[in-house]
């Protein structure tokens, strides 16, 4: 769901179609990933995916386990894609304005359909919520239904010189198609979007745009908020800095090639997350450089809070792809 880089090696089996071990660049941390594809399990087109994952990173420190079951065509007739997950994750996260452990055990059923650059999907589903630490919160279940549209026209997806690309997300839990079900009850929204504009023959300007803004109609059951924070979001600060049920993040970059593969960056970022009507707002500014690999960028980026408070001079990020 989330855009992602990856830095794979592969090594062929008999009995497996494909063995991929590497490192997976996500929304909030670099990890280490592993996974067996194996292909025509029941039809002549489909897959099965058994993955797991390790997070590099201390603060976000979780780890990953999940099957994959995908049809790229229904049945192989209708022209309608199917995924079905079932997964085991543990990861630190924002609830009730604070970072957690929290334990997620479930499953995703998803169907859509993707018609050239634009994807439209929906997906059900079920998940039991656990505190890591049991004074936490009591666990909980969780039955959600999540549309999504996404449209993607970049010109190179691992470091795009022109183009955009879109995601709009709505879930609504405790509801499916007007029938209450059992668990927490809440609606989540969220736009992701980015612009990209050639200046000239080594020079680009990257926006970004990202809002996201739940309700939570039951107080008890301790949500997943929104995070800011840390390399791919909020640069000059740490991975859940600003927590909140309501977020906004804008970025700005200026990109500067000097040869195929060396290119550096200028970047502004603004975070702002909301628990009340006073919003809680940060920003960070700095200088990056990747290098253009064919299989995406290798990046290193210096941030510096612009909060005179912050007891932080700047931090350094090491990752895997742009920061979007």
């Amino acid at each position: 769901d989330d855009d992602t880089i990856h830095l794979t090696v592969q090594a062929g089996e008999s009995t497996l179609d494909r063995f991929t071990v590497g490192l997976e660049q996500t929304d909030q941390s670099v990890s280490t990933i592993a996974a067996f594809n194996f292909g025509h399990v029941m039809l002549p087109t489909d897959q099965v995916t058994v993955s797991s994952q390790v997070d590099w990173d201390a603060q976000t420190g979780g780890n990953y386990y999940q099957v994959r079951y995908h049809q790229p065509w229904l049945l192989n007739h209708f022209p309608i894609f199917l995924t079905v997950d079932a997964l085991s994750e543990r990861r630190l996260q924002g609830a009730n304005g604070n970072l957690i452990g929290i334990e997620t055990m479930g499953w995703r059923t998803t169907v859509g359909k993707q018609v050239d650059r634009s994807t439209l999907s929906v997906q059900y589903k079920q998940d039991r919520l656990l505190a890591v630490n049991p004074a936490d919160f009591d666990s909980y279940l969780l039955h959600a239904l999540r549309w999504r549209f996404s449209i993607d026209a970049l010109d190179n997806p691992l470091s795009p010189r022109s183009g955009f690309y879109a995601q709009l997300d709505y879930e609504e839990a405790g509801r499916l198609f007007g029938l209450q079900v059992p668990g927490a009850v809440y609606t989540r929204t969220s736009l992701n979007t980015a612009y990209f504009y050639p200046l000239s023959q080594n020079q680009t300007l990257g926006l970004r745009y990202y809002v996201g803004w739940m309700r939570q109609f039951d107080t008890d059951d301790q949500l997943q908020q929104y995070v800011i924070g840390g390399a791919m979001t909020l640069r000059g600060y740490q991975y859940g800095d600003l927590i909140g049920n309501y977020s906004m993040l804008n970025s700005f970059e200026y990109r500067y090639n000097t040869s195929a593969s060396i290119q550096w960056v200028l970047f502004y970022d603004v975070g702002r997350t909301y628990n009340t009507p006073n919003p809680v707002i940060k920003a960070g500014y700095g200088i990056g450089a990747r290098y253009l690999s064919r299989i995406g960028a290798l990046r290193v980026d210096i941030g510096k809070p612009t909060d005179a408070n912050s007891s932080r001079e700047a931090v350094i990020y090491f990752s895997i792809g742009q920061a979007f």
